[in-house]
């Protein structure tokens, strides 16, 4: 009960000395405000990116699969379009494959510049194997 008693004083006492202060206290309340909201901007979303699970069937059942070359020293190297071919012509492993690469197109409108956007270029069976 003593805690209680005590705690209560403690909350007395800080309002007092926050209503003694107003232009500190509206500095403090807008700070507080501000941390809140970013924290929870952040939390959101990493909520949307991270966390949720991915918008595939069976997205534990997916796996992305690079080539090696030593020689080289690359560990992740892009599949060459025929071994691909070669991979999915023989495989017995995987119910699907599809194959993707990154690359850069130029795009114009009626008369204006041309821009340089990102895409990529897929495989037809990528969109069934997603």
């Amino acid at each position: 009960m003593e805690v209680v008693e005590s705690a209560f004083q403690d909350v007395r006492a800080a309002v007092r000395m926050l209503g003694r202060r107003p232009i500190f206290t509206l500095a403090v309340v807008s700070v507080m405000s501000l941390a809140i909201g970013a924290n929870t901007a952040v939390f959101s979303v990493m909520r949307a990116v991270l966390l949720r699970p991915l918008p595939y069937e069976n997205p534990s059942r997916l796996v992305v699969v690079w080539e090696r070359v030593t020689r080289l020293g690359l560990d992740r190297n892009l599949v060459s379009p025929s071994n691909y071919s070669d991979w999915k012509r023989r495989s017995r492993v995987f119910k699907s494959m599809g194959a993707y690469t990154e690359l850069f197109l130029i795009l114009t409108g009626d008369g204006g510049e041309a821009e340089r956007v990102p895409g990529i270029s897929a495989t037809p069976s990528l969109f069934m194997t997603l």
